[in-house]
């Protein structure tokens, strides 16, 4: 058997078994020979067509681990894009790149990316094989601004079971304050104000009100509002929340 009129390969016996790993055309000969010396000859072709990779995006999370569980993206948080790629010609080699959809772009098939604003972006991911085969693939993603953020920790504090209305409201009317600060261009007070909803949640947890679940889920958004503002450190995260 050749490829490509390339050097053929010889394989003993009546029958033999091969995979078309690559596009091209390859040409099997049969060469029969009887105990009298005589061989008699039979060919065929086998064409091996082009056929594009498929592109997979198999996910899109905060790129600090401390946020990986976070449904919710901030602007200026780094997020990680994993990309892979299914092909059936496997000798191909590939080569991956990334249009995170703000004008934005990246290579191979990890990359790490942020966003400057809120907004709606449609990610796609392109894979090219060595003979110029391509597929793609898109995601959405969702950019939140630190006060819709806000605007949804809210809503989750609202469903808890644990809090009566009053609690539920006192920890709201601080994630407000923090959002009014935040549209005044006060980011210091947005943390501040964010503290001592950090420091409240801390005592409702600590009596058993709401579950280390839902802790858990709002002191991670809090610290993303606060990374998003610029006025978080987690090196100092084992400190008090400082009212």
């Amino acid at each position: 058997m050749s490829k490509d009129n390339g050097t053929p390969t010889t394989t003993p016996g009546p029958s033999f078994n091969f995979t078309v790993a690559d596009e091209g055309t390859y040409v099997v000969t049969l060469d029969a020979t009887d105990d009298g010396g005589i061989t008699g000859t039979s060919s065929f072709t086998v064409v091996g067509t082009e056929i594009n990779p498929t592109a997979r995006i198999d996910g899109v999370k905060p790129a600090d681990a401390q946020f990986a569980n976070s449904p919710l993206f901030a602007p200026q948080e780094n997020l990680s894009f994993a990309g892979s790629f299914v092909d059936a010609a496997t000798n191909d080699t590939h080569t991956a790149s990334w249009n995170f959809g703000d004008g934005q772009s990246a290579n191979g098939f990890g990359a790490t990316h942020f966003y400057t604003a809120a907004g709606t972006y449609t990610v796609t991911l392109i894979v090219k094989d060595d003979d110029g085969a391509q597929g793609q693939a898109t995601t959405t993603v969702v950019v939140l601004s630190p006060q819709q953020m806000l605007s949804r920790m809210e809503s989750y504090i609202n469903g808890l079971q644990g809090l009566n209305a009053g609690q539920k409201n006192s920890l709201n009317a601080k994630l407000n304050a923090a959002s009014d600060s935040i549209g005044r261009g006060d980011t210091k007070a947005a943390s501040n104000q964010l503290n001592a909803f950090l420091n409240e949640l801390t005592a409702y947890q600590g009596s058993n009100k709401i579950s280390g679940a839902a802790f858990n889920t709002l002191v991670t958004e809090a610290h993303e509002v606060q990374g998003s503002l610029g006025t978080f450190n987690r090196f100092l995260e084992w400190l008090p929340f400082l009212a």
